[in-house]
Parts: structure tokens; C-alpha cells; sequence
């Protein structure tokens, strides 16, 4: 017996944007420090408070 061959087929959807989400809310209040870090380069760095 030959075994027939089946093609499969089907569709990916778009993937999303490149975003990160940062939810503050769920941080305790003080000072925080972001550094955004590319291959051990620093890209930007910002500081903020949260009372």
C-alpha cells in the first residue's frame, strides 16, 4: 500500500505591534528607576515617582 501525501495548509494571524505594557498600578509608591537596555548598551533611561 502507497501512503498518500496531504498537504496542510493554514493561515497565521498578524502579529501584534512591538509594545510593552508597564502596569504602575500594581506598583508599591516610590521612586522607580526605568532603563531600557539593548545588547548592554543603555537606550534611555527615565526616572519616575508613584504616590
Amino acid at each position: 500500500m502507497k501512503k498518500k501525501k496531504t498537504k496542510l495548509m493554514g493561515h497565521l494571524p498578524k502579529m501584534p505591534k512591538c509594545e510593552i505594557y508597564l502596569n504602575v498600578a500594581r506598583l508599591n509608591d516610590g521612586n522607580y528607576e526605568l532603563k531600557i537596555i539593548d545588547k548592554n548598551r543603555l537606550l534611555k533611561k527615565t526616572k519616575f515617582r508613584k504616590q
